[in-house]
């Protein structure tokens, strides 16, 4: 996100800004126009003891008011609708950003809290700058103008004395404007860890209360909470004060206007009513110039925010196009002669940072085989599950599919692949909603079909369950191993050429694993297989087995191959014997 952006989000906008600063500058001459009845009835009405003239002035009074309310709640109404129109669109983009375009890394290093907070309070702050903010200080500088026009024109001296206050307001600016921004600054980054705090408590409930750490994890949400409230209160003391200084700068230019007038009132240049009408059209002058420097103050309000936000986008905002490195090739010529390669991986490395994570990595799949993928913990198979699913770009190295880059098309490349990950995501939905994704009818076979061959069935017509029943915060009213099969579901719906298995049936016995296997090969005989397990069991249905240790491939073959004991799998899988 650049500042060219704003522009982009401003300027469709611009001719419903310019229909709602006039209605707001049609407020301020009712305004204006407001601090000059008084004299009128004072130095006019009262003295003519004229019963007619005093009706007159009150209904005419009345419908003043009346109409310089409807005016004014139209200005509300635009102001507000102008503030969810901006937040909208705002809020639009920076979710279509994270959803589409983020480094998948940042998912991992980025404090979830922080994004929660920049949707929840920042993003809300910007919209509100743009909209009512800076909408009402262009309407305030307009009302400042004819206010200090008239104010010449009536009384060249009290335009004088309230100009000598304001170098006054600008001290005081200047003098508070980077304790606010500091203060400002420390109490956003605290909310920021509140939220976080408060997520990560509710995601580990379940553990909280197994291992009794209540009071550990209630201690530890209470100091931070403090240490926000600490910041909080900081920040609410110092714009109090600066606040409480304006208007006693405010007050004190009243005071000079009123003692000024009452001389002249004295030595009968001036009337009562004209004083008093005066000193409410100077009052009327220090609200906008409050307001005009207060902008200045919550502009580097809005600063502070718009810059975190410009650089949470720029830091996570992936711009890596694969065709950048150096041995990036768009067709595998070996394709042309090899029409039973499905996925073909051509020397692949990857490093996070400076870390080596994979180093020339070859690997071919083929269509309608079966392929495990196995190794230690950290040797880099969810990060080659990442590279194959286009979730990181390689630092070196190319993956074809069908003999094309999947970088040429990342969405067309993943419609041809269904995942299932360990960790099982399901939505506080319907089953069919949890297996269609929000995706169209994509499947060759029906839902209930679908539910038979991943073995599922079975709970349908089981205590009320059915195709529509609400499965509850994260599938809760399902066992692990079912909602598992709820994810094998969804991701055969589309009539994937490759399935790729991440640990995702380890929460079911070694036959229904087996049994859920051979019926997807039955059900779809072209589809390739990729799992990633550390279950004997589930290895010996791969065709072809590769073994992971220090970023590279040093093992594969079939299972009687590896199966020796020289070999790393051997040792690593010799006491499932």
């Amino acid at each position: 996100m650049k500042k060219e952006y704003l522009i982009k989000l401003l300027k469709p906008l611009l001719p419903k800004y310019i229909i709602a600063v006039f209605i707001g500058l049609l407020l301020n001459v009712f305004i204006v126009g407001s601090t000059f009845i008084s004299k009128f009835l004072l130095d006019n009405v009262l003295p003519s003891k004229d019963m007619s003239a005093l009706v007159i002035f009150v209904l005419s009074y009345l419908a003043f008011y009346i109409l310089k309310n409807i005016i004014s709640f139209l200005k509300e109404f635009l102001f507000s609708k102008f503030g969810y129109k901006i937040l909208y669109d705002i809020r639009d983009n920076i979710f279509s950003s994270i959803i589409m375009k983020f480094d998948f890394t940042s998912f991992s290093s980025q404090k979830q809290g922080y994004i929660i907070t920049l949707f929840r309070d920042w993003i809300n702050s910007i919209s509100w700058f743009l909209s009512n903010i800076l909408l009402n200080t262009i309407t305030e500088c307009i009302l400042l103008v004819i206010g200090v026009i008239i104010l010449g024109k009536t009384n060249i001296k009290m335009l004088c004395i309230t100009i000598m206050i304001l170098p006054i307001y600008g001290l005081l600016y200047f003098f508070f404007n980077s304790k606010i921004r500091k203060t400002r600054m420390a109490m956003m980054d605290k909310d920021a860890e509140v939220t976080q705090n408060l997520k990560e408590s509710l995601d580990s409930i379940k553990e909280i209360r197994i291992f009794n750490t209540e009071n550990i994890f209630i201690k530890k949400y209470n100091l931070i909470q403090q240490d926000f409230s600490k910041y909080g209160i900081r920040y609410s003391v110092v714009l109090s004060i600066y606040d409480s200084l304006a208007n006693v700068i405010s007050v004190l230019g009243n005071i000079v206007v009123l003692y000024y007038g009452g001389i002249e009132v004295f030595k009968g240049t001036m009337t009562i009513g004209t004083l008093i009408s005066l000193n409410l059209l100077v009052s009327l002058l220090y609200s906008p110039i409050e307001r005009i420097i207060n902008f200045n103050r919550l502009l580097q309000v809005f600063k502070i925010e718009f810059d975190k936000l410009n650089k949470f986008m720029k830091d996570n905002v992936s711009n890596t196009n694969p065709k950048l490195n150096t041995n990036y090739v768009s067709y595998y010529d070996y394709h042309k002669e090899n029409k039973d390669i499905l996925l073909k991986l051509d020397k692949v490395s990857f490093k996070y940072e400076e870390l080596q994570i994979l180093k020339n990595i070859d690997l071919t799949i083929k269509k309608g085989c079966t392929y495990a993928v196995v190794g230690e913990n950290g040797c880099g198979k969810s990060t080659l599950i990442n590279i194959i699913t286009g979730l990181l770009v390689p630092s070196s190295g190319n993956i074809f599919i069908n003999g094309m880059n999947i970088h040429e098309d990342l969405c067309k490349f993943r419609a041809q692949i269904g995942y299932v990950p360990q960790d099982t995501f399901l939505l506080n939905d319907s089953i069919i909603n949890n297996i269609t994704f929000g995706r169209k009818n994509h499947s060759k076979y029906s839902i209930e079909e679908l539910l038979n061959i991943c073995t599922i069935n079975n709970i349908m017509g089981k205590d009320s369950f059915d195709l529509n029943t609400t499965i509850g915060e994260k599938g809760n009213k399902l066992s692990g191993g079912q909602k598992q099969k709820v994810a094998l579901c969804r991701a055969l719906y589309t009539n994937p050429k490759l399935l790729i298995i991440d640990e995702g049936t380890c929460n079911t016995d070694s036959d229904s694993e087996n049994r859920i296997i051979e019926n997807i090969k039955k059900a779809f005989p072209e589809i390739s297989i990729l799992l990633v397990s550390h279950r004997l069991s589930t290895i010996k249905l791969a065709d072809e087995i590769l073994v992971l240790k220090d970023c590279a491939i040093i093992e594969k073959g079939v299972i009687e191959d590896l199966h020796k004991d020289s070999s790393y799998f051997y040792k690593m899988f010799s006491t499932e014997e």
